[in-house]
């Protein structure tokens, strides 16, 4: 009754929206109708009712007497808020959702994927692409990535009408960004359409907005937590990735070190005037650029080797530590690319992907040491020498045999053939009998 007293006073003789677990249904909102129509002296104090499937951690009912219950703090220190919304908007909202770590480990896929196309959408939207020609220079995959947009807009308004059915809606977004990662990974001299691809990212981020994943007022993307905008750090950060490079192809090709200490000499300029003074994270990318050019002058010295060293030690360590993620080129003569991230979030997942390296190197190991025993087991088979087979055999629980027990056992064999091998010290020579020749 207390709910029907409540929700009368506070929103009047009829609500447009009533909200509850699937359990609910009979007999809790039924008796809220009865007494409040009742009341009220009409038949509509609800226009609609929505009520949601409950929520199971790892299969069972999440419920404080199974001790299995979770608390959205608790939640949050383990996963962030979008990973958490992102997990639920995965799953049918009116029936039994499941936290366990498949799908929160799902939910984590999905926002790394969105996060690693934006950030790609946003390096190809920085590049000179209007100083080329613009247009659909791929008439036929331009034109099919219009139409995967198209598409992808119609399955969402769709999926949000029919019952709020956001897993559609999800992998509608998803299979979006794969196509369009499959349509800008095409070789040259394939140019793609930015401003297609720009089309695309653009929508996505609204859509991620409704359903509350993606916040702030950037047109494309989520906001990140690192102290900057990417247009102050743009200046630093392309010199730093166009060094870097520079450098890194010079020492894979093992080229001669003059033209390292060339490129060394030649960021130096662009190391004093390429961050504004007053943008805190530009700063810090001019240091690290700075920091980088001094290491590689000094590692040239010690071979390509140290200098490819270098390289990795500025992406996986200087820059991941202010937020910023550098993804090396996978074609000769590309650029790498620059995003900026969660610094927490790139520092693990180096040391994910460092224990990963870590541990297939152990695997491998043990695998040749395995196999390097398998030839020596195979090369040392029947070589044993038999009488230093049989010499174990000769001791008892008790202790050693005594010789007079040995030589009994030697009179008991036929005489052993060494063929020219001297005879062990353990064992007496062989008595004169019937076996002598």
């Amino acid at each position: 009754i207390e709910c029907s007293v409540v929700a009368g006073d506070i929103l009047g003789a009829n609500m447009d929206i009533h909200a509850g677990g699937s359990d609910l249904k009979f007999p809790h909102h039924d008796n809220e109708l009865a007494q409040s129509e009742a009341y009220y002296g009409h038949h509509q104090w609800v226009n609609y009712f929505f009520h949601a499937g409950h929520l199971h951690i790892k299969g069972l009912k999440m419920s404080k007497s199974l001790k299995n219950f979770i608390t959205i703090r608790q939640a949050l220190q383990e996963h962030s808020a979008r990973q958490i919304r992102l997990m639920f908007l995965m799953q049918p909202w009116d029936r039994p959702m499941n936290f366990s770590d498949q799908t929160v480990g799902a939910a984590k896929s999905k926002e790394a994927q969105f996060k690693n196309f934006f950030g790609t959408v946003k390096a190809l939207i920085r590049s000179k692409w209007l100083d080329e020609e613009v247009g659909w220079r791929s008439r036929e995959e331009d034109r099919a990535l219009y139409d995967q947009i198209a598409d992808c807009q119609s399955k969402c308004h769709h999926g949000f009408c029919d019952n709020f059915n956001t897993p559609q809606v999800v992998d509608a977004l998803s299979s979006l960004v794969t196509y369009c990662n499959n349509y800008l990974s095409r070789p040259p001299p394939a140019a793609p359409a930015v401003y297609l691809v720009q089309k695309a990212a653009v929508y996505i981020t609204q859509i991620l907005k409704v359903v509350g994943v993606a916040e702030g007022a950037d047109d494309i993307g989520f906001p990140v937590s690192s102290a900057g905008s990417e247009a102050e750090v743009e200046g630093p950060l392309d010199a730093l990735t166009e060094f870097r490079d520079a450098v890194r192809s010079i020492a894979r090709k093992k080229g001669p070190v003059e033209e390292i200490l060339g490129a060394c000499d030649a960021v130096a300029d662009k190391v004093q005037a390429s961050a504004p003074a007053a943008a805190r994270l530009s700063d810090q990318v001019a240091k690290v650029l700075a920091d980088f050019a001094g290491a590689i002058r000094a590692a040239a010295a010690g071979g390509h080797g140290a200098v490819l060293t270098a390289c990795d030690h500025v992406r996986d360590d200087a820059l991941t530590a202010i937020g910023v993620r550098l993804e090396d080129a996978t074609r000769e003569g590309q650029s790498s690319t620059w995003k900026l991230d969660d610094p927490e979030t790139l520092m693990k997942e180096v040391a994910a992907r460092r224990a990963e390296a870590e541990e297939r190197a152990k695997q491998a190991k043990a695998k040749a040491a395995a196999k390097l025993q398998q030839e020596v087991d195979k090369l040392t088979a029947g070589s044993a020498d038999p009488f230093e087979t049989l010499k174990p055999d000769l001791q008892l629980e008790g202790g050693a045999l005594s010789q007079a027990d040995v030589e009994a056992w030697v009179g008991m064999q036929p005489p052993p053939k060494a063929k020219g091998k001297p005879t062990p010290e353990w064992l007496p020579a062989p008595r004169g009998g019937a076996g002598e020749e």
